[in-house]
């Protein structure tokens, strides 16, 4: 299969195709298929509560003040992390 034919999302159906068996390894079904066999074991973790949180907060302020820009929100975390 050429790179570019597939959109995104098509990885997990083509996981549920791949299956254990004998006259076919796993690496040859997914060279078949264009799938990268790490894709086969990849496991997402989870975000961290302290993250979303953050992310909550740069959110908000971003929110409150769109015309900040990077730096401005740099120094925003800065001030949150590290209080003078």
């Amino acid at each position: 299969m050429q790179e570019g034919l597939r959109t995104v999302g098509d990885t997990e159906a083509l996981k549920k195709i791949v299956s254990p068996r004998k006259d076919m390894s796993k690496r040859q079904q997914c060279q078949l298929l264009g799938l990268n066999r790490s894709s086969l074991y990849y496991k997402p973790t989870g975000d961290k509560p302290e993250d979303l949180k953050l992310m909550r907060i740069m959110d908000e302020e971003y929110l409150d003040h769109p015309t900040t820009g990077v730096l401005g929100m740099v120094e925003f975390l800065r001030l949150i992390i590290m209080p003078a």
